[in-house]
Order: C-alpha cells, then structure tokens, then sequence
C-alpha cells in the first residue's frame, strides 16, 4: 500500500496508469478517503521533460544567447520554445544548479 497524498493514511492502492507528456505514470485511490491521484516528483508539471530543460540551462551557463539556445532546441531536438521559456527556466532552476 501507499500513502495518499491527501489523508495521508496508507490506504492507497494502485489503480491503472495514466498518460501525459513525459511518458506513462501510475494513478493510485485511497481506500479510507476514495480520492484518486498521481505521484508528481520533480518536472512532472513543465510541458517539456527533464532533459530539455537541463540542455538549455547547460547552454545558457555556456555562454549562449538566448536566441541561441532557442534554436539549438529547434534544430538538434525539434522541440519549439520561446526565449521568454528558456528565461523562466534559468530563473526558477539557475539557483539551483549552483
């Protein structure tokens, strides 16, 4: 068993899968509360997976321009961002990565 994220009681079992961008994720219900979830760890929120994210940053702390790494993401991954994106991501994530 699991715990439930919102009653925190473990009484959540795992029941299914569901599918987002970043691939398949187990989905859960709590047998106390009966509330159903999924554990998010992490970038599961972001649009783009973990990966990406971590490119762009690795290539702003390299020096690139923005408009740089923009089209870096374009041609290498084919995935499209814009560099307002790629500065939120350095704002949020750059603390970090220190």
């Amino acid at each position: 068993m699991f715990q439930c994220k919102y009653c925190k009681k473990p009484s959540a079992i795992k029941r299914g899968v569901k599918k987002n961008k970043s691939g398949w994720i187990p989905r859960f219900s709590c047998t106390k509360c009966g509330r159903w979830f999924v554990n998010r760890k992490g970038l599961e929120n972001y649009r783009h997976n973990a990966e990406v994210i971590t490119v762009a940053l690795d290539l702003r702390a390299k020096g690139l321009s923005l408009s740089d790494v923009v089209d870096h993401l374009d041609q290498h991954h084919r995935i499209k961002v814009t560099r307002k994106t790629i500065l939120d991501w350095q704002k949020k994530f750059g603390k970090k990565l220190k």
